[in-house]
Parts: structure tokens; sequence; C-alpha cells
């Protein structure tokens, strides 16, 4: 599989797994992710996750966090900014927060 988004990839599949109520997903490991995984947790939008071996590939296992049935990432726009910032002080990469932050802004159409 060819990605040339891994974060984009990666928080499309957080988001899919929480609109259908899904407990855990699956991603590809890498150290990119890792890293975007320990802020996510960090920040409490994930409970845990781990790194699994399946079919002889290396994968990441996310245990998602739920609050009364909804999805912890569902925060106000105050709690974004601070785990925007957050993932800037991290260790990732400045693409990565960058692309996180963008992502976690609300859409505005014009």
């Amino acid at each position: 599989m060819n990605l040339n988004d891994p974060v984009g990839d990666l928080i499309t599949r957080i988001r899919n797994a929480q609109m259908r109520g899904r407990s855990k997903l699956l991603s590809p490991a890498s150290t990119l992710r890792v890293r975007v995984l320990n802020v996510l947790k960090d920040e409490g939008y994930i409970r845990d996750f781990r790194e699994v071996e399946n079919d002889g590939h290396k994968e990441l296992e996310v245990e998602l966090k739920y609050f009364e049935g909804a999805p912890r990432s569902t925060r106000s726009n105050a709690s974004r900014s601070r785990a925007a910032a957050s993932i800037r002080r991290s260790r990732t990469c400045a693409w990565c927060a960058t692309a996180l932050a963008f992502r976690s802004s609300p859409r505005r159409r014009a």
C-alpha cells in the first residue's frame, strides 16, 4: 500500500472508527504514527495503542476513547487549540503538527 499522507490516513482511520462506534482500529506501524499517537494519548484523545504483528506485518492497534457514548475527539475549539499547541511542542515534525492542527480546526464554508 502506497500512502502519501500517513498522518492523514491515521486520523481518517480514527475518525471512521469513531463514527462506527468501534473500540479499536488497526493502522500500519511507523515511527511517525507512533509519535502522533503518543501525542493523541497524552492529550486524552485515545485510550492507548500498541504494536502488533499481523501476517508478518507490524501494525498499530489503537484503543479509542469514549465519554458517555460520544467520541473523546469531540472537544471544544479551546481544547483543539491546546492539543495543536501540544503537538507543535512535541517531537513530531513541523509538517505533522501543521497537518494535525489543520485537521482539528472546524471547517468553514465560504
